[in-house]
């Protein structure tokens, strides 16, 4: 698995002229974490956990600590609802309850 990793990396090397990634000695291990509590949040998680290792790369994370209760869940998604609207060039955001109106 980590020589098909290797050769997708030198694949976007060579594509986009990225050399980031390539050299990187790819080593299996494990990251401590919490754990979701529920059986909608994994998605949050995944996202949090890909968020915490893009902003350390270079190096790995030893663990990732993410809030699992309710309140904590919802404030991530939330989050990640107004960076995915801000990025995709949406002028202004209201918030209200849970919903989003784009104006």
């Amino acid at each position: 698995m980590l020589d098909s990793r290797r050769q997708y990396f030198k694949m976007c090397r060579n594509r986009l002229g990225k050399e980031d990634w390539v050299n990187i000695k790819w080593q299996p291990g494990t990251i401590t974490h919490t754990y979701q509590k529920d059986s909608t949040s994994c998605g949050v998680f995944v996202m949090e956990m890909a968020k915490m290792t893009v902003m350390e790369f270079p190096n790995i994370p030893n663990n990732f600590h993410i809030g699992s209760s309710k309140r904590c869940i919802g404030n991530l998604r939330q989050d990640m609802a107004e960076e995915i609207l801000k990025e995709s060039g949406i002028k202004r955001l209201v918030f209200v309850n849970i919903y989003f109106f784009c104006i």
